[in-house]
C-alpha cells in the first residue's frame, strides 16, 4: 500500500476520534440546550465519522484493484458530497469560535492572545475536524481513481495474456 493510503487511513482513525468526540459532546447538549445549531453540529459530525469509517472499510475491501460499484458506488457519491458541503458548516464553526473569543475579549478588555489555552480548544478542534475532512475527501478521491485505474490496468493485462 502506498504510504498516501497509510496516512489516509490514520487521518480516518484520528477523524473517527476527534469527530467522534464532538459527537458525543453535541449528544449531551441536547439535553441541555436543544437548538437547531446543536441538531445541525451533531448531524454534521455523525457524517465526518461514516466518511471515516467508509473510506477505510474502502480502503481494506477494495485495495487496490477492485472498483467501487453499484450500493458502494451510490453510498460513496452521496456521502462525498454530503461532506463537501458540511465541510463548510465546520469552516463555519472555526469562524464562529473565533468570533465568539474576540467579542469575549472586548467585553473583558483583554488581548486574546492572553486567554489561557483552554478557551482556544474548541476553535482548534473543529480546525482539527476540518483539515482531516479535506484529507479524507481528496483522499477518496485519489483512491476512486486509483482503484479502477488498477482494475482496468488488470483487464487489459489479462486480455493480453
Amino acid at each position: 500500500m502506498p504510504p498516501f493510503f497509510t496516512i489516509l487511513r490514520i487521518a480516518c482513525l484520528a477523524q473517527i476520534a476527534f469527530a467522534g468526540f464532538l459527537c458525543v459532546r453535541f449528544t449531551v447538549y441536547l439535553f441541555s440546550e436543544a437548538e437547531v445549531s446543536t441538531y445541525v453540529q451533531l448531524v454534521s459530525f455523525i457524517m465526518a465519522v461514516w466518511l471515516a469509517i467508509f473510506t477505510m472499510q474502502l480502503l481494506h475491501k477494495n485495495y487496490p484493484d477492485i472498483p467501487v460499484a453499484r450500493r458502494q458506488k451510490t453510498v460513496f457519491n452521496w456521502l462525498f458530497i454530503i461532506n463537501f458541503f458540511l465541510l463548510s458548516f465546520h469552516f463555519a464553526y472555526i469562524i464562529g469560535d473565533i468570533r465568539a473569543l474576540v467579542r469575549f475579549s472586548d467585553e473583558l478588555k483583554i488581548p486574546v492572545r492572553k486567554f489561557p489555552p483552554g478557551m482556544f480548544m474548541s476553535a482548534i478542534l473543529y480546525g482539527i475536524v476540518a483539515l482531516l475532512q479535506v484529507i479524507i475527501l481528496y483522499g477518496l478521491f485519489r483512491l476512486r481513481r486509483t482503484l479502477y485505474y488498477n482494475f482496468c490496468r488488470e483487464l487489459s493485462d489479462i486480455e493480453h495474456h
